[in-house]
């Protein structure tokens, strides 16, 4: 893994925990969890959730061809995800939230 991508796993993790209040103990939370069945347990209002606090935290907007099931699998293929959008821009947040 990168170091951004380290970075990411490690913000939405903090999301997790303290914004969607998910009842797993933060070091309990890896990059390969599922965020469903058999991991977080994640509804669709706390998908929904976590989607605003991504946009929010990281000033972008998903595309509607986003939604599907592989990059909501785990941390690890949201963070792919959200490479894909501006991998500059990540690290230029990474920076500035440092």
């Amino acid at each position: 893994m990168t170091a951004r991508r380290d970075w990411l796993i490690e913000q939405m993790r903090q999301l997790l925990v303290e914004k969607l209040e998910v009842r797993v103990p933060v070091t309990e939370i890896h990059a390969r969890t599922p965020l469903f069945q058999g991991g977080l347990g994640l509804n669709s209002f706390a998908v929904v959730d976590l989607i605003s606090q991504l946009e929010q935290r990281f000033q972008f907007q998903f595309r509607e061809a986003d939604f599907r099931e592989e990059h909501f699998r785990d941390l690890q293929s949201l963070a792919d995800l959200l490479e894909s959008y501006h991998p500059a821009g990540l690290m230029a947040l990474k920076e500035a939230t440092a």
